[in-house]
């Protein structure tokens, strides 16, 4: 299993891209590796966190607020 910030970081890449394909390459992984680990995080969080359609990704109101309460802490970590 990916590490838990691995999975906030695959998640608020494909949250910012809204494009697993885009988030991977910003990641320089491959798109299977960034669904599967946002997959885990949403089956350890319980809740389904993006909308996958074949033409985008959006977050769902789940996803909105779990964007909201972790980037302060992403950002309190790179400094």
């Amino acid at each position: 299993m990916a590490g838990q910030l691995e999975q906030i970081a695959a998640f608020l890449a494909v949250a910012e891209a809204h494009s697993f394909v885009q988030a991977a390459a910003q990641l320089g992984v491959a798109p299977s590796s960034v669904t599967r680990t946002v997959g885990e995080l949403e089956a350890r969080l319980g809740v389904q966190l993006l909308v996958r359609t074949t033409r985008r990704v959006s977050l769902t109101q789940a996803g909105t607020a779990f964007r909201d309460q972790v980037l302060p802490l992403v950002g309190g970590l790179a400094r």
